[in-house]
Order: C-alpha cells, then sequence, then structure tokens
C-alpha cells in the first residue's frame, strides 16, 4: 500500500507541473508576444526533448532515476523564475531554453519509475494514471481561479508544485537504470513499431495545437481569464471514466479501432472548436478531450508493455521522444506558424481535417499489422 501511494503521489504532482506549465501560453499572450512567438517559446521544450531526455536518461543509467528526478526539479525551479523575470522575447526564448531543458525530463523520468513499480509490484497502471489525470484536473481548475489575481501566482503554484515532488522522491525507491548495450539496440523492434509513433507524434501533434492556442483563441475573444484553466480542468477530469475500463475497452475493442476512434475525435473536436462561440459551450466541446490525447497515449503504452521487458525502456523512451518531441513541434512551431500566417481558426480546422484523414489511413494500414503490436483479438 506505501508503493501504491508514493506512486499514486508522483503521478499526481508531475501532472499537475504539466497542467500549470501549458498555461505560459496565456502568460505569453497576456505579454504582448504574437501568435507565432508563442509557438516558438512553447516549441522551446519539444525541441529540448530530442536531445535533453537522451541525456537525461543516460544520466539515471549513470546514478538513478530518482536521482535524476531531484536535479531537474531545482534546475526547473531556478529557470522558471528567469522566465517570468523576462522582458522581451529574446531574453524569454533564452530562460525558456534552460527552463525546458531540465523540465521536459519530469514526465518521462517519474512516468519510468512509475512503470518499473508496476512491473515489480503488479499494480495496475490505468488505475495510478488516473492520479496523474486526477492531479493535472485539479490544478488546473486551481490556476485558472488564481491567475485571476496574477500571472505571479502561475510561477509560484508551479514553484510549490516542484518542491514538494523533490521531497517525494527522497522516499521513492532508488532502482539504477541500467541495461546491458546489447539490449538497447533499435532494430529489435519490429519496423511498424517506428511507423506507429510516428503517427501518434502527428496526431498528438495536432491535438498539441489546441492545449496550446485555446488560451490564445480565448484571449482574442475576450472570455474571461480563467476560462483556459477551467477548460483544461473538465478536459482532464474528462480522461477518468476512460482511465477507469482502459484495459477492458482494449480487450474487446481492440487497439486498432480504439486508436482509430481516438484519432476521430481530435480530428473532430479540432473541427468544431473554432465553430463554437459561446464560451460556456465550448467547454463542453473540450471535454471530448477525455477521447483524444489519452486513449491513443494508452494504446501506444499498451503495445509497448507486450513488449519483452528487455525492450521497454527503449521503446518508452522513443515513445516520450515522439510525444514531446516531434509530436509538440508539430502543434508548436507548425501550428504557431499556420495560426501567424492564416489565423487560429484556420490552422484549427488544417489539423482537425489532417487528424481525420490520419485516422482512416490507420484504420486500412493497421490490418496487417502484427498481433503482437496491435494486441487483443487484432482487432
Amino acid at each position: 500500500m506505501r508503493f501504491y501511494t508514493l506512486e499514486a503521489a508522483l503521478e499526481w504532482l508531475i501532472y499537475a507541473a504539466i497542467s500549470v506549465y501549458v498555461l505560459l501560453s496565456q502568460y505569453f499572450a497576456v505579454k504582448g508576444f504574437s501568435p507565432l512567438q508563442i509557438g516558438v517559446l512553447m516549441g522551446i521544450m519539444p525541441v529540448m526533448s530530442l536531445f535533453a531526455n537522451a541525456i537525461l536518461f543516460k544520466l539515471a543509467s549513470i546514478k538513478t532515476r530518482v536521482f535524476v528526478l531531484r536535479i531537474t526539479f531545482i534546475f526547473s525551479i531556478f529557470g522558471l523564475w528567469m522566465v517570468y523575470v523576462s522582458t522581451s522575447f529574446n531574453r524569454a526564448f533564452f530562460s525558456m531554453v534552460l527552463f525546458t531543458f531540465f523540465f521536459v525530463g519530469i514526465v518521462p523520468m517519474g512516468e519510468a519509475v512509475v512503470v518499473g513499480m508496476v512491473r515489480r509490484k503488479g499494480f495496475s497502471y490505468g488505475h495510478i494514471r488516473l492520479w496523474g489525470t486526477a492531479g493535472f484536473a485539479c490544478f488546473a481548475f486551481l490556476t485558472g481561479i488564481l491567475v485571476r489575481g496574477g500571472f505571479v501566482f502561475l510561477f509560484v503554484l508551479l514553484t510549490m508544485i516542484l518542491f514538494m515532488v523533490y521531497f517525494l522522491s527522497w522516499k521513492l525507491e532508488d532502482e539504477n537504470m541500467f541495461v546491458d548495450k546489447a539490449e538497447k539496440r533499435r532494430e529489435k523492434l519490429p519496423a511498424v513499431f517506428w511507423f506507429m509513433l510516428a503517427v501518434v507524434a502527428v496526431i498528438i501533434g495536432v491535438n498539441n495545437f489546441n492545449f496550446i492556442f485555446l488560451p490564445v483563441l480565448a484571449k482574442i475573444r475576450e472570455y474571461d481569464i480563467s476560462f483556459s484553466g477551467f477548460s483544461f480542468s473538465l478536459m482532464a477530469a474528462s480522461e477518468i471514466p476512460f482511465l477507469i475500463f482502459a484495459d477492458r475497452m482494449i480487450e474487446r475493442i481492440g487497439v486498432r479501432h480504439l486508436l482509430m476512434s481516438g484519432m476521430l475525435v481530435v480530428g473532430l473536436r479540432l473541427i468544431l472548436v473554432p465553430m463554437i462561440v459561446a464560451q460556456h459551450v465550448l467547454i463542453f466541446v473540450q471535454m471530448m478531450h477525455g477521447w483524444t490525447y489519452i486513449v491513443v497515449y494508452y494504446c501506444a503504452m499498451h503495445v509497448i508493455r507486450r513488449f519483452d521487458v528487455k525492450l521497454q525502456n527503449v521503446a518508452q523512451a522513443a515513445l516520450w521522444t515522439s510525444i514531446q518531441g516531434l509530436g509538440a513541434i508539430v502543434g508548436s512551431f507548425i501550428g504557431g506558424s499556420l495560426a501567424e500566417r492564416l489565423g487560429v481558426s484556420s490552422t484549427y480546422f488544417i489539423f482537425g481535417t489532417i487528424a481525420l484523414i490520419l485516422a482512416f489511413f490507420v484504420f486500412f494500414a493497421a490490418r496487417v499489422w502484427n498481433d503482437l503490436l496491435i494486441g487483443g483479438s487484432g482487432r
């Protein structure tokens, strides 16, 4: 029970940190940065993830995952306040580079600790991951209230969360990540796995556009300043029903159909957002989130857990590089560039169309996937 509580608390806090982080786009909008500049600033973290995670995981193989968690939290706090005191785009850019180099490792390293514990103790990953969703929802709601008093509270709250995780890390099991070099050879993973990661990267990338630019859209439409925080809170809460029944759904529906359904809902929501003007209606549309990111992510994690234990570290590192790196670049840099040229609403339509096309492509392409990859009955 003690280990379950520690892992649940870790999930709660690392996703709470992410929920506060995503509102930085609203902070940058209030500071007067353009959509392209916001896209660049919010796109720094995915670029950092392309190599920072490799460095951090390498350090974890020499030391421990928990050790790396501790240093990421300490240096993230320093970088965060560098962002706050930045008075120009150039200073904000370099401060975000420092901040995100360490902050980018928080969720992957935290999830690695949790997955390792799940494997050793036999816990349900879905039920522990549910605590991460709950943490995201609660702190997104709280942040939405606090920013009414000024965006300095966003930075104060994120600092407090990072300190709490730092102190919690001293109670976690200190597990060394070292694995033999022969176990790290990527060629052992099926080639179709890399195809799946590419699809996941793109679909999560276009989905991330909504996270980054919903606060910008809210500012353009002059919604209440707490709109984004409340929306993110409800979006996270909408994931809970899926996480409770995730394994049962995969068993009954199959990964291929479940993955396709998540991609379809990503596209549908992106197309609906610019069409809905009423603030309260748009909040309910955002609750479609419960069948978007979490479904795609959980399908990918289900595939990874079916691999041999020796390959899971490699596959998990590749997944996070896809999600945090390539995928987020699509939502930040490409999304910001398109929003600058065509407008935020038009970019929502474009990305929604891409998601729908990809969903149908995956449905037909996945028919040839090996049962080992698609899992369950292969449906």
